[in-house]
Formats: structure tokens, C-alpha cells, sequence
């Protein structure tokens, strides 16, 4: 396989994680509980939705895998574009750290559905570690994007539409993360609010847009990195 084909495969893994998580988000529990709902509610939950925690758990391992192959990629370009590469750095760890945290929080949510016979305090505790996690995972999404997107729009690495998009996305996710820490209902809530689906949505959003253009760029330039005429 030559160098260009690499990259595509590459920059490709970005939209094979969306499908992922996507597929993850359709075969996954329903609706989850609230952290006003008691102990045994929320092991009904668990012990009624176990076949598919599993499924969505088996879909994230999977995506979590492509989307580090993506962040490969999605770092050299920035790397390149903007040549001493701070930044870079800071996206590709923030990349990282969201991986991290999303997979201690659906193993959380893994662990409280592979036993039937846990007490439904220790349920609870494992679905609101779970559910913590998944809020606090917007630290690490916010500075993946934002990063990313100052680095589009100081060198044009990758279009200035998208950059605008992630700044004002990463500063967005970094509010509903930090208000989210202080709520236990309503749209901000790390349980069941609405404001942490849009979170979900609009990364998964940014994360194809960027997949393709990356790989548009390399299809267009080799193996150089998009740029701002994609």
C-alpha cells in the first residue's frame, strides 16, 4: 500500500468512527434515568436495556479504535499546517482524552449491566460514574475542536468555515460541560438533558466534516494534508 492510500485509509477512519457511534446511539439503551429517579428504577433500567448496553459497548470499543487512526491523520495535518505544532499537540491530546473518558464511562455502564445481581445502590453508583464521565468528556472534545479549528483559520490547513464552526462548537460544549456539573435536571443535566445530546451531535458533526475534507485533500494534493481551496 503507498503512501497516499495510507492516507486515505487514514483520514477515512473519521467517517467510520461517525458510523460507529452513530449505529452505537441506534442500538443502544432507550431513554436513560434521571438522578432524581431512586436506586431501583435505575437497575430496572439497566437490568431491562443489558443487551443493548452490551451492543453500543461492543460499537464504541470499535469506534474508539478508528477515531485514534483518525486523530493520527487529523494531527499530521495540523502538524504541517501549523508548523511548530503546539497546538497540534494540544488537539491530538484532547483527541486522546475524550477516548479515555467516554471509555471509562461506558464501562461503567458495561459493568452495572454484566451482573444481574448487583445491589441497585451500587447500579446507581456505576450509572452516575457513567454518566459524570460522559459530561465531563466535553473538557476534552472542547479542546480537541478548539484547537483544531484555531489552527484552520491562522494557516488555512483545513477551511475556514470549519474552523468558525469548531470555535464557536468548542466554546458551546465547554459551557453545557461546566453549568452541566451544577445540574441534576433539565437541559443541562449529565443524566437525561438535552443540551449533552446536541453536544454528542455536533461533534459527531465536526468530526465528519473533517474526516472529509482531509480526505478529499488527499485525494486533490498526494499525501499533503487538505487546505483551504477544499
Amino acid at each position: 500500500m503507498d503512501v497516499r492510500r495510507r492516507e486515505q485509509w487514514g483520514a477515512a477512519t473519521g467517517i467510520l468512527f461517525v458510523i460507529a457511534l452513530v449505529a452505537a446511539f441506534v442500538f443502544g439503551p432507550d431513554k436513560p434515568p434521571g438522578y432524581d429517579d431512586s436506586a431501583q428504577q435505575v437497575l430496572s433500567y439497566v437490568q431491562e436495556n443489558r443487551d443493548e448496553t452490551q451492543a453500543s459497548t461492543a460499537l464504541i470499543v470499535l469506534g474508539g479504535f478508528l477515531f485514534l487512526w483518525f486523530l493520527g491523520t487529523l494531527g499530521r495535518a495540523l502538524r504541517v499546517g501549523q508548523g511548530e505544532g503546539r497546538l497540534a499537540t494540544v488537539a491530538v491530546a484532547g483527541g486522546v482524552a475524550t477516548i479515555a473518558v467516554a471509555t471509562v464511562g461506558q464501562a461503567a455502564f458495561w459493568a452495572a449491566s454484566y451482573h444481574t445481581d448487583l445491589d441497585p445502590g451500587v447500579v446507581r453508583g456505576l450509572y452516575d460514574l457513567g454518566s459524570g464521565a460522559f459530561l465531563l468528556v466535553g473538557l476534552a472534545i472542547a479542546a480537541l475542536i478548539g484547537a483544531s479549528s484555531l489552527v484552520a483559520l491562522r494557516s488555512g490547513v483545513l477551511p475556514s468555515w470549519l474552523g468558525v464552526f469548531g470555535e464557536v462548537f468548542a466554546l458551546f460544549t465547554l459551557v453545557v460541560t461546566v453549568v452541566g456539573t451544577f445540574q441534576e435536571t433539565g437541559a443541562f443535566s449529565p443524566s437525561d438533558g438535552a443540551l449533552g445530546l446536541l453536544v454528542f451531535v455536533g461533534f459527531l458533526i465536526w468530526t465528519l466534516a473533517t474526516s472529509i475534507v482531509l480526505l478529499r485533500g488527499v485525494g486533490a494534493a498526494g499525501f499533503e494534508p487538505a487546505t483551504s481551496r477544499v
